[in-house]
């Protein structure tokens, strides 16, 4: 299901004030969190459950595997430590001001914090992207610390986008 909200997210909001109005008015079978920004440089987390959504607003956010927000605490999983610890990882991340390609980096190394490898329990890393909303642009690869492509969101909206047939990368699920 979330899947499906953030693609009617990215088809019918063009604003950080769209996308909260949208996902508020949404029902949630489960909990969600959503991390969005816009090119104007604004950003919000949206904290979803089935019965209540909380806005996290800020410049710099970011979230992982648990709710922040007081009233939704209660939804968490008993064990949170290693959500807790990604988010440290990427708050420190955060606070460097990397590159786009040097947090892609940090985000796609088979041994970050963030990388997981447990194919075989169904969690593991399929694939890494990371969004720029100030130059329209997004960074892909597919696999372990693989040799990621670089694509124009504002080429593909232009129509001058040539979409690579295929992205290849290395999955090791030994």
């Amino acid at each position: 299901m979330a899947t499906t909200i953030v693609r009617m997210l990215l088809d019918q909001c063009g604003c950080i004030k769209e996308a909260v109005d949208f996902i508020s008015n949404i029902p949630h079978g489960y909990c969600y969190n959503y991390s969005i920004t816009d090119p104007s440089g604004v950003g919000v987390v949206v904290e979803a459950s089935p019965h209540k959504q909380v806005i996290r607003l800020g410049n710099s956010l970011s979230c992982t595997n648990h709710f922040e927000s007081e009233i939704l605490q209660e939804k968490n999983r008993r064990e949170i430590q290693g959500s807790l610890k990604r988010k440290e990882y990427v708050n420190s991340l955060l606070k460097k001001k990397l590159s786009s390609i040097s947090l892609y980096n940090n985000f796609n190394d088979g041994n970050s914090p963030l990388f997981f490898k447990y194919y075989k329990e169904y969690f593991g890393t399929l694939h890494t992207v990371i969004y720029s909303p100030k130059d329209l642009s997004l960074i892909i690869g597919v696999g372990e610390s693989c040799e990621p492509i670089k694509v124009s969101l504002k080429d593909y909206l232009d129509g001058t986008l040539t979409i690579p047939g295929v992205i290849k990368g290395k999955i090791n699920i030994n």
